[in-house]
């Protein structure tokens, strides 16, 4: 009896009567099913009531998952009027089996919402995203009888809108079987526009945000407009822009539902918004396949994200950007094959790697099939795709298919790759070689696939002459692929896929550090400044913090932990921090965030974190995850005023040659008046190529002459530690017992310098005649071969790290890569086998002490000037000694590079009306055979005889011998030493000639033999 009792009022609730439903149910052969909800609200309870009557056609069963639903009554009905009460099994799950006849299944029930999740049921308003209805196994037609609290507007998926109201009901119908029913409903306030006749769009916002709801709809009609145009017309007739309480977004069939929190920003309307819509034509009207793979997010990201960006010239941009983000998250441990990709749910395990995957390497598949097929083709395809499956499912194998058709191609291998790997594509270029031919410049390489088995790719190659640029595509399909390129003038450089038109690993130089990289790391170290300073970012540790953080202080790491992991410094003050990255220039005030490659481990980001407080940490920790792509961020209260992306090179770069700078010789100056500039700045560095007897000639010409202008100067000296400054004092104050020959020994010149004094005489006895102070900048070379070797400073004396500088900025743009190659030429020379984290180590210590005892100086003697001599290296404007003196010291400097002249151009007016500067360049090496040859006539003929073999040669390796006749070289005979060199004179070493000799045989008669020799550089004596 409890049961029919609870059934009558479901009866008289229900929006169709009962009395009909025999009849109703015995005529409805619809497979899908119908599906009837009648609910009602008590939000003082955050309760509904509701009832449900789902029709089951003939011949189907039915799963219904029941959660945490209150049931109070099931009642089954049967098209012969019989009657069971079914039960939910375990874990309130309802299973039926199929049968003959119809059935009508009726369950009523309530949930108390109590918020927390999507879900919201209170005075505000009303939001229903989850479990609040039981769930079929498979789509159902949707109607809905909602009875709303007084002054609410509702929303559900429906044919029409608003939705038809009856009293304080109102009613949604829904022609397209759905898994479920979203329902929405509050106080809203409500505007519409219309796109075309019979396609209205609406926003429902709350007061506060009414006055945003132009700008929406206009936006929308854009949007809708834009894809029926490109896709086809929209599947529905109206669509509905609605404001959520709550934080969640969701793209539903006819509407989406926005968090109200994020409506004022500018990136939810020119973005967010038409990615939404889109979702109307894939997502909502063609759905996914079950079993067919989860496609729709990326064509629905690169059909808007990607195109928006491409409507502002920045598609190359948002391709690497989304290559970037996909490498910050996937790697080789949760790397997975695109087809495997399902959901988008941001609460899964490895939500970020798994977006990655479905989002950014679906949408540069397309972006790849686009560049292959052309933008007219691949459009049709995308048109074909959608008229054909709309209001039905489909899978990648569906989208093959209607690009294959339409392209008259078959794609079934590009498709099999894209989405059956799990790896990508690696990029390498080897052998490079230019040479001017007789139809123009040649410009050769092998464009090598790192990857096994490589993949079938269209790669562009992108080649830069004084002309302008080339544009040309190579196919590769192997491991290895030479490539021959004709250009209209001489190649400069060239770059491999500078547009980033499919997925792949990025060189280095490519990969700009930003968040997201940290993020993904699979180790990542935080380090808080100090145990006082913890609290301060305790809000980002609680929000962002797993298993695979470590967290610890800073003065329990060690210099050498750094290049284990991606690191986070949450604080700057420490010395630890400072001894990387000095103290960066960040805003006092807010929340900052600075992302740089580790200078101890370039392949990993270093990240720089400074809050003002711990309030501001507090108010970004939980949008930070949002902000992946960038490399600096700053918040003031929780609001984000500053996003940047660090440079980088923009595809796989080869820079060639260079074309020379120059100047107009009119715009020279005469020695004097560029003296009287340089007499502006307070400290002169004057580099020097330290065996370059010109360039000290320079350095004592501009010290004399500015010693003219103001006496007031010191001379800063790369070549003396701190240490030497007592002898240094000694000499250049006069003192007549202390003269050169103990000034050398005092000094310990000839120990901490190891070029000839020569070079700097005329320069120091100039300075002890006029009394210049002379400075010693550097520091001793203990210190520096010992952290070279130790990749650290904690292995030295504790008096000696104390008197280091503790800011050292080891990340200046371009430094490390600098440092990079000089320690790959220092190791390939044997010279000292230190790590390159220790190179760089010792290198910034170099500089920042010289920057130090500079200022220091300075700050001694407030009138007084400097002029500075140290090595071209160290002297650089850009990562040398002159930005860490500015700073430590605010002042006027200037950088001298000495150029050099012979004495024929030494008076450039006269010679020129423009002069170049320009870098030295020498031929690559001769190429020889490595042999000694005479000229020989055995039979009268001109011929050259094999004598001898030197040191390096292969020939002999190769078969040849002494004595031997050289007759040809590749095919071209050969009589005298110039043929020979004719023959070589575009070789090179390690290619290899075929040569035909005649050898004696053993009765005087002569045997034709053909040698492959491969070719030696000219070296050594004969044996």
């Amino acid at each position: 009896m409890p049961i029919f009792l609870t059934f009558l009022a479901l009866v008289l609730f229900l929006p169709t009567n009962l009395s009909h439903a025999p009849a109703l149910m015995a005529t409805t052969t619809d497979p899908p099913g119908e599906y009837n909800l009648a609910v009602s609200f008590s939000p003082n309870s955050h309760t509904l009531t509701a009832t449900a009557r789902i029709t089951l056609p003939a011949g189907t069963g039915l799963r219904l998952e029941m959660g945490d639903l209150a049931i109070s009554g099931m009642l089954l009905r049967r098209a012969d009027g019989s009657e069971a009460v079914p039960a939910a099994g375990q874990g309130g799950t309802l299973q039926l089996t199929a049968e003959n006849g119809p059935r009508e299944l009726y369950i009523s029930y309530s949930r108390q919402v109590e918020g927390g999740g999507d879900d919201l049921l209170d005075q505000s308003g009303i939001v229903l995203l989850g479990l609040w209805h039981p769930l079929p196994d498979r789509p159902m037609r949707f109607s809905l009888r909602a009875k709303l609290p007084p002054g609410f507007t509702a929303i559900a998926e429906s044919d029409r809108f608003p939705l038809t109201r009856e009293g304080d009901a109102s009613i949604a119908r829904f022609s397209q079987p759905l898994h479920a029913l979203h329902f929405v409903a509050a106080p809203y306030s409500h505007s519409s526009r219309e796109v075309r006749p019979g396609l209205q769009v609406h926003t429902l916002f709350f007061p506060e945000e009414q006055e945003l709801a132009d700008s929406y709809l206009e936006s929308a009609v854009a949007y809708l407009r834009r894809y029926e145009q490109q896709i086809g017309p929209f599947p529905y007739n109206h669509y509905v822009i609605a404001a959520n309480r709550l934080p969640t977004g969701l793209g539903l069939p006819t509407f989406t539902l926005m968090g109200r929190q994020v409506l004022r920003l500018p990136f939810i309307r020119e973005t967010s918004l038409g990615h939404e819509i889109l979702h109307s034509w894939f997502g909502n009207s063609v759905e996914v396949a079950v079993a067919g793979g989860n496609w729709v997010e990326g064509l629905t990201t690169y059909l808007a994200d990607h195109a928006f960006r491409a409507d502002r010239g920045e598609a190359a941009a948002d391709r690497r950007e989304r290559i970037v983000n996909y490498l910050g998250y996937v790697n080789d441990h949760n790397a997975v094959p695109l087809a495997a990709f399902s959901s988008a749910d941001h609460r899964q395990p490895q939500a970020e790697a798994v977006r990655a995957i479905g989002y950014n390497r679906a949408a540069l598949l397309f972006a790849e099939l686009e560049a292959r097929l052309g933008p007219e083709v691949f459009t049709r395809a995308i048109r074909r795709f959608y008229n054909r499956h709309q209001g039905t499912t489909a899978g990648w194998s569906d989208l093959q298919q209607g690009f294959s058709e339409e392209s008259g191609q078959d794609l079934a291998a590009f498709f099999t790759e894209r989405l059956e790997r799990a790896d990508i594509p690696e990029l390498a270029v080897e052998e490079i070689d230019v040479r001017q031919t007789e139809t123009g410049p040649r410009l050769s390489f092998h464009l090598r696939q790192k990857t096994d088995p490589p993949f079938a790719l269209q790669v562009p190659v992108l080649v830069t002459t004084a002309g302008g640029t080339s544009r040309f595509t190579v196919d590769s399909t192997r491991g290895d692929t030479p490539v021959s390129l004709t250009t209209d003038g001489w190649p400069l450089q060239f770059s491999i896929d500078p547009e980033y038109t499919f997925l792949r690993r990025l060189d280095p130089a490519e990969r700009p550090p930003v968040w997201s990289q940290f993020l993904g790391a699979a180790k990542k170290l935080a380090i808080v400044e100090s145990a006082a300073m913890q609290p301060l970012y305790q809000p980002l540790l609680d929000t962002l913090a797993d298993d695979s953080w470590t967290v610890k202080r800073a003065d329990e790491v060690k210099t050498g932990d750094l290049g284990d992991s991606a690191v986070l410094f949450l604080g700057l003050a420490h010395p630890l921090s400072r001894s990387l990255f000095a103290r960066p220039d960040l805003p006092e005030h807010g929340f900052s965030l600075d992302v740089r490659r580790n200078p101890l481990n370039p392949g990993q980001p270093a990240v720089l974190v400074s809050g003002a407080d711990r309030e501001e940490t507090a108010a970004v920790a939980h949008k930070l995850r949002h902000y992946g792509k960038y490399s600096r961020l700053h918040f003031t209260g929780g609001r984000n005023d500053r996003q940047q992306i660090a440079d980088a090179d923009t595809g796989i770069q080869f820079i060639l040659d260079q074309l020379p700078a120059g100047v107009a010789t009119s715009a020279l100056q005469p020695f004097a008046g560029i003296v009287t500039r340089l007499a502006d700045n307070r400290v002169v560095f004057v580099g020097e190529t330290h065996t370059s007897m010109a360039d000290h000639q320079l350095q004592l010409r501009i010290i004399e002459a500015l010693y003219r202008l103001q006496p007031d100067l010191a001379i800063g000296l790369e070549m003396f530690p701190a240490s030497s400054q007592q002898a240094l004092d000694a000499y250049s104050g006069g003192d007549k017992v202390f003269d050169e020959r103990k000034f050398l020994k005092s000094s310990k010149y000839f120990q901490v310098w190891s070029h000839d004094y020569r070079y700097y005489r005329e320069i120091i006895t100039f300075a002890r005649s006029k009394g210049i102070p002379l400075v010693g900048l550097n520091i001793d070379k203990e210190v520096t071969s010992t952290v070279f070797k130790t990749g650290s400073t904690e292995t030295l004396p504790e008096s000696t790290r104390k008197s280091l500088p503790v800011d050292r900025d080891l990340s200046l743009p371009g430094y490390a890569d600098r440092l990079e190659i000089i320690h790959g030429l220092h190791q390939t020379a044997g010279h000292g086998n230190g790590s390159l984290g220790g190179f760089i180590q010792a290198q910034a210590l170099w500089d920042e002490a010289m920057a130090e005892h500079i200022a220091q100086y300075l700050t001694r003697h407030p009138g007084r000037r400097m002029v500075v001599l140290a090595g071209t290296q160290h002297t650089r404007k850009d990562t040398g000694i002159p930005p860490r003196l500015a700073r430590r010291l605010e002042l006027r400097q200037a950088t001298v590079a000495a150029l050099p002249a012979d004495d024929a151009s030494a008076d450039l007016a006269a010679t020129a009306d423009f002069i170049f500067v320009t870098a030295p360049i020498s031929l690559p090496g001769q190429a020889m055979i490595g042999v000694v040859l005479e000229s020989q006539s055995p039979d009268g003929r001109p011929a050259l005889k094999v004598g001898d073999f030197t040191a390096a040669s292969k020939a002999d390796e190769a078969g040849l011998r002494k004595n031997d006749i050289l007759r040809a070289i590749d095919g071209h005979p050969v009589e005298a030493m110039e043929d020979v060199r004719i023959a070589l004179l575009d070789a090179r070493a390690g290619d290899r000639i075929r040569v035909d000799v005649d050898r004696p045989g053993s009765e005087g008669a002569m045997q034709r033999m053909q040698l492959t020799i491969e070719l030696v550089t000219p070296s050594g004596h004969p044996r």
